[in-house]
């Protein structure tokens, strides 16, 4: 662990700079992670040279040459994202446990008197909770968010090149499927915050529970004890139940805008199909790119 703690500036004070001392180790896996994305952005267009191209000249041959491109395509990207997991997932689990080490070590210099005033269970979830939730995020920026954000770029730049008109009409729709989606990010992340509080608390009034088992027996206080742990497990629960509710808003918002741009990029390209403005295999093209392009805000949320 000591080996560990040097890698990082004493003063490092947020996960930014905690990532940026990181950043030798975490960028092998981190372009392993880019390069997942970036070897499967060709496949709209693949799918619009076999409608296109293969299709309409009843090429089987041709057909099955695109298909022997894509698998060849999905073979890299299995093998890049699998090796870019391995990777960041190691030095983000290095970097969680040489936390860990630091919130322990900073706990041996606190004040008897700040200690006494904090929950032994607030102090635990801190450690043990917290840091584990960081990991999952971090991982999840790393190794999803910001490939998924390249290969959505990658992606729209396709579309505008092959046909601007009906791109235009997916960008005019993004600003305000992005807005709404930020507006629910909010409320969840305050609902989530009660829901940690509420559990650092529970976790809290256990553990002195638990630990004054004898005492609290001996003086006959048990009906006292499962009253102040129920109510601390009702606040729990309800922060849960609140979250869950807004999670489930925000899902069913996603499921029906996602839907709804479909329904336009549908309607319109349709329209400009039937007006020899736009071809079958490019209308194809821009249904597989719509869920890759709304996928980098829906991970954000």
């Amino acid at each position: 662990m000591q080996a560990s703690l040097k890698t990082i500036p004493s003063d490092a004070k947020s996960i930014f700079q905690y990532v940026f001392a990181y950043r030798r180790e975490l960028m092998p896996g981190f372009c392993f992670a880019l390069m997942r994305s970036l070897v499967i952005a060709p496949v709209p267009w693949l799918f619009r040279v076999i409608i296109d191209v293969h299709l309409k000249s009843a090429s089987v041959a041709g057909i099955l040459s695109v298909s022997l491109v894509f698998m060849g395509l999905l073979f890299f990207h299995y093998v890049f994202a699998v090796e870019g997991m391995r990777r960041i997932s190691r030095v983000v689990a290095t970097m969680s446990m040489e936390l860990r080490g630091r919130i322990f070590n900073k706990l041996q210099f606190l004040s008897f008197g700040y200690l006494d005033q904090q929950k032994t269970g607030r102090l635990l979830s801190k450690y043990a909770f917290d840091t584990q939730k960081l990991e999952i995020a971090l991982i999840m920026f790393l190794n999803q968010f910001f490939p998924q954000m390249l290969y959505s770029v990658c992606i729209l730049t396709f579309l505008i090149l092959i046909d601007w008109q009906l791109a235009v009409i997916l960008l005019l729709m993004l600003p305000l499927y992005g807005f709404v989606h930020f507006h629910f990010f909010n409320k969840i992340r305050e609902s989530h915050t009660r829901a940690r509080l509420a559990h650092e608390h529970l976790t809290g009034t256990a553990n002195e529970l638990i630990t004054a088992l004898r005492l609290v027996r001996s003086f006959g206080e048990e009906k006292q004890a499962e009253t102040q742990l129920d109510v601390s497990s009702y606040d729990l629960a309800a922060s849960r139940v609140h979250m869950h509710s807004l999670s489930s808003v925000l899902g069913t918002f996603i499921h029906v805008s996602t839907q709804t741009l479909s329904l336009v990029i549908v309607g319109g390209g349709a329209i400009l199909v039937l007006h020899n403005n736009l071809t079958i295999g490019t209308l194809f093209a821009f249904l597989v790119a719509l869920p890759i392009i709304l996928m980098p805000m829906q991970m954000l949320g």
